[in-house]
């Protein structure tokens, strides 16, 4: 979207992360946690930035995962299909 800073939200998601163990928190110095790690590193593939690679945004998960899902599991979705 035309309102978001990519690179200062990349950034600010990159500050969260804690230095010893490598999870993501919901803000910098606070305790990293299983929720706040997923969706930073799922906003940082959405956002195509540092090699993370893309997801499906309606399953969260990689697209490599998602394509290999039978379709009646994960039908094509209409934002990844024919990408």
């Amino acid at each position: 979207a035309h309102w978001i800073d990519g690179d200062k939200l990349a950034h600010f998601i990159l500050e969260c992360q804690d230095p010893e163990t490598g999870g993501i928190a919901d803000r910098p110095g606070d305790l990293a946690d299983v929720f706040h790690t997923y969706f930073g590193i799922g906003g940082l593939a959405l956002l195509g930035k540092h090699d993370v690679p893309p997801i499906d945004p309606a399953f969260a998960l990689p697209t490599s995962v998602v394509d290999k899902l039978p379709p009646w599991v994960a039908p094509p979705h209409p934002c990844t299909a024919n990408a």
